[in-house]
């Protein structure tokens, strides 16, 4: 779905980049597959409930001084809207949003500036009223079976609003939801939202990353996967839910040939 570039792409001069944690934004753009959910804001607008990933492109890594310089587009759908993601880390990092035609495969008009992205998975998806503001409220976990309903049975008449725990400070979970055994608030360090490749642990991953750190605490993503006998999309998911991949990993490949990508 990607358009062919032969130079990189330049920032523009005409938006400055306000000061957001774009090292979390760049994490979910490469983190990001299709079939998964995406909580997103822009500069003009904030979506209140999660967007679909239905297609992604691949990672173009650019020839230039620095390892970190790589573009990708990511393909959304909310109601019936679509929208294509573009991400770059070519200079100033930025990611912009636009609308897309999905029969011509074309981008349109420009949205604004991706100003929050983050995946959503079980362990961080909470449920909030939908006209509930402020600290100091409460928030409920979504149950496992049916995760746009609250885990204690409790109805809201207004909606729910889908939000990262992270996201909420001053909120308090909801007793009835907190209570359970299996559920719980801390967890481990072993635990991963996704399903682990047959033979791999969370220990595994770790243990990849830091074997193939080079002296910039970098590790190649290409490298960890050949470690893990994974394909580098796999790699890239692990170590995003295991919070590794913002702070220790670069986005590079090794191509069938040997070359990188």
């Amino acid at each position: 779905m990607a358009s062919s570039a032969d130079t990189p792409p330049t920032p523009d001069d005409e938006d400055e980049e306000s000061p957001v944690a774009m090292d979390l934004v760049r994490a979910a753009v490469a983190a990001a597959d299709e079939g998964d959910e995406v909580e997103l804001a822009i500069d003009t607008y904030e979506w209140q409930s999660p967007l679909d990933v239905v297609d992604t492109d691949e990672p173009v890594e650019w020839d230039a001084p620095h390892d970190d310089w790589w573009t990708r587009s990511i393909y959304l759908t909310a109601a019936r809207a679509s929208y294509e993601l573009s991400y770059s880390s070519i200079g100033d990092p930025k990611a912009e949003l636009y609308r897309y035609d999905d029969e011509t495969g074309e981008r349109g008009d420009r949205r604004g500036r991706v100003e929050h992205l983050a995946l959503l998975d079980d362990e961080n998806l909470v449920l909030m009223r939908g006209s509930d503001t402020g600290a100091g409220d409460v928030y409920h976990l979504p149950d496992a079976e049916a995760p746009a309903q609250a885990k204690c049975g409790l109805t809201s008449e207004k909606g729910w609003w889908r939000k990262r725990r992270e996201v909420l400070d001053g909120w308090r979970v909801c007793e009835r939801c907190a209570d359970d055994p299996d559920d719980s608030e801390t967890g481990t360090d072993d635990s991963v939202d996704i399903a682990l490749p047959e033979g791999v642990t969370p220990q595994d991953v770790r243990d990849a990353v830091e074997a193939n750190l080079d002296n910039y605490e970098k590790a190649d993503l290409g490298n960890i996967a050949e470690d893990l006998d994974v394909s580098p999309g796999v790699a890239r998911k692990l170590t995003y839910h295991l919070g590794l991949y913002s702070e220790k990993v670069r986005e590079v490949v090794k191509r069938p040939g040997g070359d990188r990508r």
